[in-house]
């Protein structure tokens, strides 16, 4: 970064302090994501500026920002921040001339109270009819990949012979198991759940502590890598490498997480008593699919995929696990269109030959969870 140039510059557009301000943003940019010169030389920062964009519904939905850079408070508001900085620094190095903005903008405050905004609200667009879901549903189906049964079946063999001891483990630390270990759960990794919210982002990252130091209701927090690790293995051999196979990303079908958990509205829920959120499918392979990122993952998006998906799970794997738990049922398909068997699916993918390198690393995993 030209440093004393762009101070400079800054000072003709800013009081000091300010100016200073943005001058130590862009530093702090530089510290953690790279030179700004050489974003500059590359795409005149416009990857940078992607990275240090974090929206309302990012923010609403607890997305962590795509950036590197600590961010002390809401995160939102301190990326922002970021991004103005750096995009002063763009002008500045496009030869802009700066405008001066005043610190007393109470001015242009008053002039925008006199200004009647007319009230305007979006236009009513056409949504897709049955039938376009239908059809969506079709191309959903020809392309889904779940895993081979009989991956899935050796691993809850594994977990029901570690079921019992694992379980007296949770107890022992304060979980509930049976929201990772039901008879017949097809849990991957028990005790390894989705993080949820700034606080337990902010932690995963490692920015901050967590109240009570313990991690409720899990042994570990992940950022979505432990669902692919069997899948990896399967083609890999090796755990999953934070990269997938090309034109595919993982989707799961029914709702493992506290935040806006759909699971209690679109089931049927024997005992209601004790709603808690199912961890352990954050894990099971059962309740994940590959799907085509082209499709923009209408599994996230449509609640009747969604569960046509699962019932094709459930019918894969439903001779030798439980895909949910006893408390939850798939609720009955009333129309006979609407059958997961009226369509056409490809066949489940891998082979079990790398199973046995999968159990052996999820045993040390677990072994450094339950020893915790």
């Amino acid at each position: 970064m030209r440093e004393d140039a762009f101070k400079n510059w800054l000072y003709q557009k800013y009081q000091q302090n300010t100016a200073n301000s943005r001058w130590s943003n862009c530093r702090t940019v530089e510290t953690y994501e790279g030179d700004l010169d050489n974003h500059f030389n590359v795409d005149r920062c416009n990857h940078l500026i992607q990275k240090l964009t974090y929206s309302t519904q990012d923010a609403r939905e607890n997305k962590p920002p795509r950036h590197r850079i600590p961010i002390k408070g809401d995160i939102r508001n301190g990326t922002a921040t970021l991004k103005q900085a750096v995009s002063l620094y763009v002008d500045f190095r496009s030869g802009m001339e700066p405008i001066k903005v005043s610190d007393d903008d109470s001015f242009h405050k008053a002039v925008l109270r006199k200004i009647k905004k007319p009230k305007q609200e979006w236009p009513e667009w056409e949504r897709p009819s049955n039938d376009d879901l239908y059809e969506l549903v079709k191309l959903t189906a020809k392309f889904a990949k779940f895993l081979n049964p009989e991956i899935i079946k050796k691993l809850v063999e594994d977990n029901n012979r570690n079921w019992a001891i694992w379980r007296a483990h949770f107890k022992i630390q304060g979980i509930n198991p049976d929201i990772y270990l039901w008879h017949g759960s097809p849990c991957a990794f028990p005790g390894v759940r989705r993080y949820s919210g700034s606080k337990e982002i902010a932690f995963f990252r490692k920015h901050t502590e967590l109240e009570g130091e313990k991690i409720p209701d899990a042994f570990q927090l992940d950022d979505n890598d432990f669902p692919k690790h069997l899948w990896s293995f399967t083609f890999r051999g090796k755990p999953f490498p934070k990269y997938g196979p090309k034109g595919y990303a993982l989707a799961h079908l029914a709702d493992h997480k506290d935040h806006k958990n759909r699971m209690y509205k679109e089931f049927n829920v024997i005992d209601d008593s004790d709603i808690t959120p199912v961890y352990g499918l954050y894990t099971a392979p059962t309740n994940t699919v590959f799907l085509p990122t082209s499709l923009i993952r209408p599994s996230d998006f449509s609640p009747l995929i969604r569960k046509i998906l699962i019932e094709k799970a459930n019918d894969l794997y439903g001779g030798f696990c439980r895909i949910l738990p006893p408390n939850i049922k798939i609720p009955e398909e009333t129309s006979s269109k609407w059958h997961f068997s009226n369509f056409d699916w490809g066949e489940p993918v891998g082979e079990t030959k790398n199973i046995d390198f999968f159990l052996k690393y999820r045993r040390e995993r677990m072994i450094g969870f339950l020893s915790y």
